[in-house]
C-alpha cells in the first residue's frame, strides 16, 4: 500500500495542530483522494458535528488506536 491511500490518523498531534476546521468539513463533503464525498449524506449541523467529533480524537484518548 503507498502513502497516497493510507487513511488520515485523526488522532495525530500533528495533523490536528495543521488542519483547520472548515479543511476537514470540506474534505467529508467533497472527498479528497481516495475518501469519497459526503457531502449528499450529511447537512452542514451533522458536517459540523463530525467535525467537533474529530477534535476529540487525541493521542491517548479512549478513542486512539
Amino acid at each position: 500500500m503507498n502513502m497516497a491511500s493510507k487513511a488520515r490518523n485523526f488522532c495525530d498531534p500533528n495533523f490536528q495542530a495543521l488542519i483547520s476546521d472548515v479543511q476537514i468539513k470540506q474534505t467529508i463533503s467533497k472527498g479528497q483522494g481516495m475518501m469519497p464525498a459526503f457531502g449528499d449524506e450529511y447537512n452542514d449541523e451533522q458536517l459540523s458535528a463530525l467535525v467537533r467529533h474529530i477534535r476529540t480524537l487525541k493521542s491517548g484518548s479512549a478513542h486512539a488506536p
